[in-house]
């Protein structure tokens, strides 16, 4: 189980990551209603895992700059995808999938792909 009290987030899977698994990540998928405007998060995991194609599953009008995002995919090119996911209500789930040729890993909470929410413990984001 992570939480954000002491390390923020996206470090401790880094570090899990890295400990148990050292293979590319072929493939990430994101769900989220809601991200950092500048796509903070979204740049610290193309950053830290490179991953080959990244998938996102949204709500209609993510809260995302575009220009950000495109700043971001020019920095570190993927194969990317985003879907609005057609809902009768809000999206509330949050899941990071990570797949390696051999393992998935996935994180599942209340952490949205934002800076406050994986980037930052919780004094300095969120809780």
């Amino acid at each position: 189980m992570l939480d954000n009290l002491s390390l923020p987030i996206l470090d401790q899977i880094e570090s899990l990551y890295r400990e148990h698994d050292k293979h590319p990540i072929k493939r990430a998928v994101v769900i989220s209603p809601y991200f950092d405007y500048e796509a903070r998060a979204f740049e610290a995991l193309l950053a830290r895992f490179r991953p080959k194609a990244v998938d996102v599953y949204t709500q209609p009008s993510p809260s995302i700059s575009p220009r950000a995002l495109n700043r971001v995919l020019k920095q570190y090119p993927t194969k990317f995808t985003i879907s609005e996911l057609p809902l009768p209500r809000r999206l509330h789930a949050k899941v990071l999938l990570l797949q390696t040729q051999d393992t998935v890993w996935l994180a599942s909470g209340s952490a949205n792909l934002s800076a406050p929410a994986l980037l930052h413990p919780a004094q300095q984001g969120n809780t």
